[in-house]
């Protein structure tokens, strides 16, 4: 993993964002930044160009967490796990991801393991960013 990655959370509930923050500070992640809908993460992202976005699908507004996602990789490169409240069929069948290798998704309700081990899987993964 690369020193000091950057995170960009994207999360419409505080108290998700606030324990995703939490788990991140844990495994030594220094810089976080939270969004709270898809059109700020797009702002966002396109400011601060993180390593590793947390993206909270079912987001409000004109555009869901997966749109905002496409349009962050249409732009830049980022490793991007999706939170969703579905189960994998759900995710895997609505719709394809736009994403390089660094895709990976968490179901809600989640454990902190569970985030971790997430988090590890897509960081350790081979990217252009060489995370």
């Amino acid at each position: 993993m690369m020193d000091n990655p950057s995170v960009l959370i994207v999360e419409d509930e505080a108290l998700h964002a606030f324990n995703y923050s939490r788990i991140l500070k844990e495994m030594g992640f220094e810089h976080i930044t939270i969004a709270v809908d898809a059109l700020e993460a797009v702002h966002l992202a396109q400011k601060l160009s993180p390593d590793l976005v947390l993206m909270d699908i079912g987001l409000p507004g004109s555009i869901d967490g997966r749109s905002a996602a496409n349009v962050i990789l249409s732009k830049q490169k980022t490793l991007i796990i999706f939170i969703t409240a579905f189960g994998d069929k759900e995710v895997s069948t609505k719709g394809s991801f736009d994403t390089p290798d660094g895709f990976g998704y968490v179901v809600k309700p989640y454990t902190d393991n569970e985030i971790k081990s997430e988090i590890k899987r897509v960081m350790s993964q081979s990217t252009p960013n060489a995370i």
